[in-house]
C-alpha cells in the first residue's frame, strides 16, 4: 500500500471501532458504506477496536468489511498497517513501555473474585479478563496500579490490563503525528476505552506531540 500521500497528510482520515459500528447495521447499509469508502481513495481508513490483529484480520474475510490503511488493535497496544498487517514495531514500543508481561499480571491478579482469564484470545501487550462490574472492586484496582499497570473496564464484562501508555486514544495520537495528520483531518469520535483505571498511566498528548488542536 502506498503511503506517500498519508506522509504528506491526508485531506480526511476515518477513525472507526468495529463491534457496534462497522460490523452492525443492515447488510444494504454496511454495503453502500463499504462503496463510499471504496469510490474515496484519499480518505485513510483508521480502525481503532479491541480486537487482537488476528481477529481483525479474520474480519477483513468479510466483504462488506472496508478496507483499513492502518489498524489500532489490543486496546491501543498494537499498531499494524492494514495490508500485510506489519507491526509498526517503533510505536508498539513506545505504547508498550512499562509492560511487565502477562504472567507477572495473572499470577498478581489470581484469586480475585469473579475474575477469569480470557483463554483462547490473542493477546499482545495486553492481558484481558472477562469481569462483571459488581467484582470490580478497589483491591483489584490497587493491586493492578502496584504492578505499574493500567486497565480497562468495558461493556460491563471485559476487563483488560494495559502497560501505563497504551490505550486507542494513545495510540491514535502516536500515529497521527507519525503520519503527519492534523486533528483537523481526524474524523468520527476519538476512540475511547470504557471505564479508565487512575492508576499509573503514561499521557501521549496531541500538543506534545506536535498536533495542533482542531479550531
Amino acid at each position: 500500500m502506498d503511503h506517500s500521500e498519508e506522509k504528506r497528510g491526508p485531506n480526511r482520515v476515518l477513525v472507526t471501532d468495529l463491534d457496534g459500528t462497522l460490523l452492525g447495521g443492515e447488510a444494504d447499509q454496511r454495503r453502500q458504506l463499504r462503496d463510499e469508502l471504496t469510490s474515496h481513495p484519499e480518505i485513510t481508513v483508521v480502525f481503532a477496536t479491541g480486537r487482537s490483529m488476528p481477529s481483525v484480520q479474520r474480519l477483513l474475510g468479510d466483504p462488506l468489511v472496508p478496507r483499513p490503511h492502518w489498524i489500532i488493535g489490543d486496546v491501543g497496544a498494537s499498531v499494524a498497517e492494514g495490508e500485510g498487517f506489519s507491526a509498526d514495531v517503533a510505536l508498539q514500543e513506545k505504547l508498550r513501555g512499562g509492560w511487565p508481561g502477562a504472567a507477572r499480571v495473572r499470577n498478581a491478579l489470581k484469586g480475585f473474585t469473579g475474575l477469569t482469564y480470557q483463554h483462547g484470545v490473542v493477546q499482545e501487550g495486553r492481558c484481558s479478563f472477562y469481569l462483571e462490574t459488581r467484582h470490580l472492586t478497589e483491591q483489584l484496582c490497587l493491586t493492578v496500579a502496584a504492578l505499574g499497570c493500567s486497565w480497562v473496564h468495558s461493556d460491563g464484562r471485559y476487563f483488560d490490563v494495559l502497560p501505563p501508555g497504551a490505550d486507542k486514544g494513545a495510540a491514535l495520537v502516536l500515529l497521527a503525528a507519525k503520519r503527519g495528520w492534523s486533528r483537523e483531518s481526524l474524523h468520527g469520535r476519538e476512540p475511547g476505552c470504557g471505564v479508565r483505571g487512575k492508576g499509573p498511566r503514561r499521557r501521549w498528548d496531541w500538543r506534545q506531540q506536535g498536533i495542533e488542536p482542531a479550531p
